[in-house]
């Protein structure tokens, strides 16, 4: 899914028209339109999020966009049959980015014909310039854009394994943070803290996103004297 390519989609100055999202976790997807269909609206952005695993209901919703097909896709997940799905829906002259990368070795059916009769291309690309990385930092310390909007559990160094396996098993909707030097802390979810450091809760914007504020309430508490 992605929650920053989404994010910065949404953002763009001249961003897209239609913004359509899949993913395989209904916790994921929910929280990702909770966080920004209602911004994605109010930039006139038809915002999309459906579940392939319901597949009548995927088939049915995708089949609108079958003849038209996207400008840009993103896939960030190393699987074949995706990889090969999303390529369908390539419009002409558009882009498809293999974002997740694939183990060496892997297959992907595709029709390559479409390179030189519809001018489309296919890459796979997961780094960044330097100058990228600039301008990225720009646009988060002028808050243009907000890495935080990512952050769905927190913990220390000792949670570190057990954020491991929830980013494998996609227990979180969105990125866990470690902080190496604070106090030990399991690894907790943001809504959590209402309970576990209320101080820090209170400082979250709308009761579920990291902010500079609850950082430094978070920082002031747990770190080692």
């Amino acid at each position: 899914m992605g929650r920053m390519h989404v994010q910065r989609a949404i953002q763009l100055a001249a961003g897209p028209a239609t913004i359509v999202c899949t993913d395989v976790s209904d916790l994921r997807l929910d929280d990702l339109c909770t966080s920004f269909a209602q911004e994605a609206a109010a930039r006139g952005i038809e915002f999309i999020c459906l579940n392939p695993t319901r597949k009548d209901e995927y088939q049915a919703d995708m089949a609108r966009f079958k003849n038209q097909g996207f400008d840009d896709i993103v896939v960030l997940v190393p699987v074949p049959a995706v990889i090969s799905d999303a390529a369908t829906y390539l419009a002409a002259r558009g882009i498809m980015n293999i974002f997740a990368g694939v183990g060496r070795g892997t297959m992907a059916k595709l029709n390559l014909s479409d390179v030189y009769l519809r001018s489309v291309r296919v890459f796979g690309h997961s780094s960044s310039t330097i100058a990228d990385l600039r301008l990225m930092l720009l646009q988060a310390e002028s808050g243009e854009l907000s890495p935080n909007r990512s952050v769905a559990a927190i913990g220390s160094l000792a949670a570190a394994r057990d954020g491991l396996r929830a980013l494998k098993d996609t227990v979180f909707p969105g990125k866990v943070v470690i902080f190496p030097n604070i106090k030990e802390m399991p690894l907790t979810a943001l809504p959590d803290l209402k309970d576990k450091l209320p101080s820090v809760y209170a400082k979250l914007k709308d009761g579920r996103e990291w902010t500079v504020e609850a950082e430094r309430e978070f920082l002031s508490i747990m770190l080692e004297d």
